[in-house]
């Protein structure tokens, strides 16, 4: 099953709700970081499977 796509926006938002519920925890700035590289590394992966995805197609609409 294929996850929905996210817009940045969306990601923002998400990131930011995490950021506000991580207030009530005594967190080191590593932990922080290391959710927002989480967020970072997700909506990388799914921009770079999108292309992937677009390239893919117009190679196989190529007619050797």
């Amino acid at each position: 099953m294929k996850e929905e796509e996210l817009h940045i926006e969306q990601f923002e938002d998400l990131l930011l709700d995490e950021l506000n519920q991580m207030q009530d925890y005594v967190l080191c700035p590593m932990d922080i970081l290391d959710t927002v590289r989480g967020f970072i590394d997700s909506y990388i992966d799914q921009e770079v499977n999108k292309k992937l995805d677009e390239l893919d197609d117009e190679i196989k609409k190529i007619k050797l």
